[in-house]
């Protein structure tokens, strides 16, 4: 017996959305931004809650207050406050710089004494952004989120009120962490990050002691693996090896210029 062949239409695929895909694609981008933004939050909030609340320098944190005072004067400090190795060293010495000073300077003069606080907020938000972007630079936007997530992770064990304490100890773990990355960047290979290398690892060591062996030795290590990078680099493909020498002469020069203060 015959049998009757019946045709069937094929299912029709439902309607898809031509922007789908960019939205798709737009997604960690738009995670990243929420990670910085929550991250920042507990600092914006706790800085506004200080100054609500009449926040005021004491202890050493006055001291460095009176000092940062002294930046656009006569009495320009060259040196950062005392440093308790002194007690170890039976010595009286000072921290080697004052650039946490000048960090401070700007929103002392506008602000007065709160203004240290509002200081130490941008300080510790730019270390935030920071984070972000280098990580974003080097992995892309999903490791960047990682990235801020440690970050904020560090900010939450802190606690709300040293978010803004000047207090080096305390003031430079966001920029510490920024700095880390910063290494990597260098000993991958990337010349942009060599000056942010160094002005951040400057305001680390002149600030701290504490920093005085960990900041030089992983600057020598990310500029050391970068030498080993641009070697590789120049046996690898030596037609590009001009080029590139170029690039490592102008962000040399730049770095040089930048350390001798012209």
């Amino acid at each position: 017996m015959a049998q009757a062949a019946v045709a069937v239409d094929a299912p029709v695929a439902g309607p898809t959305s031509p922007g789908a895909p960019e939205r798709a694609s737009r997604l960690p981008e738009v995670l990243l931004l929420v990670a910085v933004l929550l991250a920042l939050l507990p600092i914006a909030t706790a800085t506004v809650r200080a100054l609500d609340h009449d926040w005021f320098p004491v202890g050493d944190n006055s001291v460095v207050y009176a000092r940062t005072t002294d930046v656009f004067s006569d009495d320009t400090p060259l040196l950062y406050m005392w440093s308790s190795g002194s007690d170890w060293a039976e010595e009286d010495f000072n921290n080697p710089g004052p650039m946490f000073y000048w960090v401070l300077a700007v929103p002392t003069a506008l602000f007065g004494p709160t203004g240290q606080a509002v200081a130490v907020a941008l300080l510790n938000a730019g270390a935030i952004v920071g984070i972000a972007l280098v990580a974003r630079r080097r992995g892309g936007p999903l490791l960047a989120v990682a990235a801020v997530a440690v970050a904020a992770t560090l900010g939450f064990t802190l606690g709300s009120s040293l978010l803004y304490d000047p207090w080096p100890p305390n003031s430079l773990l966001l920029p510490s962490l920024l700095y880390l990355l910063l290494v990597w960047c260098v000993a991958d290979g990337d010349l942009v990050a060599l000056p942010l290398l160094a002005g951040v690892g400057s305001l680390l060591l002149e600030t701290n002691l504490s920093y005085a062996v960990l900041a030089p030795a992983l600057a020598l290590f990310g500029v050391a693996t970068l030498v080993l990078h641009l070697r590789r680099e120049r046996r690898r493909d030596p037609t590009a090896w001009p080029a590139l020498r170029r690039r490592v002469r102008r962000w040399t020069v730049l770095l040089r210029d930048g350390v001798d203060g012209r």
